[in-house]
């Protein structure tokens, strides 16, 4: 009985080489590759569903803004925390400065970074001019060959918070590091936000401070 069990074993392992010897012969390396595509953060961004609804002209995006349909795309999928938006917020501007985009991406992506904005912020910075100081900065990171290295964003634990005429504000500090030619520069930009009637962060501004030269 222990014989026949064996030669069972025996003839199923050889079915088993035969079948997978086929199948490479026929499907050649798939049987060991893997899917090793590495999206970046615009791909990752302009890859959501919504974004196909995107306005694709900045007159578009201000008919928008005029209408007060602006983010609508984009509130089911919100982020829910302060780090959260501001992380999204750098991952945005890694795709401004970092990425070959073209006009089009980069008004999908300019529209994007408006919705996370207070209104209050919007309605100081029109969409019009937000867009072309953009374009300016971008091509001033052009020109120098800089590209943001690395983002740190502030953890849960090291937001502030506070109230100011019955509404709720927060703080948090992102730390860029900016590469060029000549080294690494580091940046400390304080975002401040604001929570609004809906219940969710928005940005209503930020400062840049520099405690370092360039760094090696």
């Amino acid at each position: 009985m222990k014989r026949s069990i064996k030669w069972v074993i025996t003839i199923t392992l050889l079915l088993i080489v035969v079948v997978l010897v086929y199948y490479k012969a026929v499907n050649g390396d798939k049987i060991i590759q893997d899917d090793t595509t590495v999206l970046s953060d615009k791909d990752k961004l302009l890859g959501k569903d919504y974004v196909s609804d995107f306005p694709d002209t900045v007159e578009d995006v201000l008919s928008k803004i005029d209408s007060n349909t602006i983010g609508e795309e984009m509130e089911s999928d919100y982020p829910l925390t302060v780090c959260q938006v501001v992380s999204l917020f750098t991952k945005i501007q890694r795709s401004y400065y970092n990425e070959d985009n073209s006009e089009k991406e980069l008004i999908k992506l300019a529209y994007m970074a408006t919705i996370l904005f207070d209104k209050e912020l919007i309605d100081n910075n029109p969409f019009d001019e937000y867009f072309e100081e953009l374009q300016d900065e971008i091509e001033g990171y052009q020109d120098d060959n800089r590209i943001i290295s690395r983002v740190i964003v502030g953890k849960s634990s090291d937001v502030k918070y506070s109230t100011v005429d019955g509404k709720k504000y927060a703080s948090v500090e992102c730390i860029y590091y900016v590469q060029n030619d000549s080294g690494t520069m580091k940046n400390v930009t304080t975002y401040i936000l604001r929570k609004d009637e809906d219940g969710k962060w928005r940005i209503l501004g930020w400062q840049l401070y520099q405690p370092d030269p360039w760094e090696a």
